[in-house]
């Protein structure tokens, strides 16, 4: 069996969420787009580690979901040409 070499590193979830939030109705092609851009962010932070973060708020008679992430993000040149 192979051992891993190097430092290993690790991503961190956190959650800031509201305590009540009321039910709200969502679409199954937008939450599946949050999930895979979640799923993205960590696997860019695979190897230099950082934290992803999920908080929720009421709005206006609706919720609130945001995510962010401490990863390094595109580089500028990358950003450009997309």
């Amino acid at each position: 069996m192979r051992s891993r070499s190097g430092p290993r590193t690790a991503v961190s979830i956190r959650t800031d969420l509201a305590p009540e939030l009321p039910k709200i109705t969502a679409d199954r092609l937008q939450l599946q787009q949050m999930m895979n851009l979640m799923l993205n962010g960590i696997g860019a932070m695979k190897d230099t580690g950082g934290v992803l973060t999920i908080k929720s708020q009421p709005g206006d008679g609706h919720g609130l979901i945001s995510v962010s992430d401490t990863g390094l993000g595109l580089p500028a040149e990358k950003a450009a040409s997309e």
